[in-house]
């Protein structure tokens, strides 16, 4: 019984570091749609066509759109592994 609730304790470890490892991977695709943001609000100044300057401000709202997805995500992932690491 102490062997498999040993087991039980260091999956339940895994699986924390898992879920924190999962929420820096999802910080780090956050940061990279902000870059992707601020790429297409530059590329949008540099447009004198209406058309072509509402697209670019269009992508770079869905890629701050996408970061906070992601942020939520990421805070999703912590949240759940301190609530387990509190249960080990």
């Amino acid at each position: 019984m102490q062997r498999a609730r040993e087991h039980l304790r260091q999956a339940a470890r895994r699986a924390v570091a898992a879920q924190l490892a999962a929420a820096d991977e999802l910080e780090r695709f956050a940061d990279l749609h902000d870059a992707a943001a601020r790429a297409h609000e530059v590329a949008g100044a540099d447009f004198v066509d209406d058309l072509l300057l509402i697209a670019h401000v269009h992508v770079a709202e869905m890629h701050r759109s996408a970061a906070r997805a992601k942020r939520a995500l990421a805070r999703e992932c912590r949240d759940q592994a301190q609530q387990c690491s509190w249960e080990l």
